[in-house]
């Protein structure tokens, strides 16, 4: 299981003392300048930690992997692969940079859908205000989810259109 990229050691070739991300973090949150210049350079060395620090969709993803999770490491690691399967069918292996955004907000937006689903059914058939809440963040996550989903295939539609990108817009990898 991969670690999350704050605590990750990352001492292999990183200059004595500097230990890990999250250290070099911490100190310099206590006004520590030159651990921000060494996280600075640690981040130079290690892009793929920065990548997925800074990387907001995968943040909210697992955020929402935690929730439905409970704390049950099983559950949190099926729903990770099915996030990573699901987003491997969906982008293929020519996406774009904008596929892959928008493919990462049909994942979110399915993983906050069947979220509200299962409050919902948590909440049982109940007529008060929670059960009424469940509902309408039952029909709002459905409607993001499908907008999601049509904004992508929008995208694939016009993409085909055009025909042949420019080079920077193609994909990467």
């Amino acid at each position: 299981m991969a670690e999350d990229a704050a605590t990750a050691d990352v001492t292999s070739g990183v200059p004595a003392g500097v230990g890990t991300l999250g250290e070099l973090g911490r100190r310099a949150e206590q006004g520590d300048w030159s651990a921000l210049d060494e996280l600075r350079i640690c981040l130079d060395r290690y892009p793929h930690f920065w990548r997925q620090a800074g990387d907001l969709g995968w943040h909210a993803e697992m955020a929402i992997v935690r929730l439905v999770a409970g704390g049950d490491p099983l559950v949190g690691e099926a729903l990770r692969r099915k996030l990573d399967e699901l987003r491997g069918e969906l982008l293929g292996p020519t996406a774009t940079p904008l596929e892959r955004l928008l493919v990462d907000r049909v994942l979110l937006a399915w993983a906050q859908c069947h979220a509200a689903d299962l409050d919902a059914a948590a909440r049982g058939q109940g007529t008060g205000p929670a059960a009424a809440f469940a509902t309408r963040r039952q029909d709002s996550a459905n409607r993001r989810y499908l907008a999601a989903i049509r904004e992508l295939a929008q995208v694939r539609l016009l993409l085909r259109r055009a025909g042949p990108l420019p080079a920077g817009l193609r994909a990467v990898g």
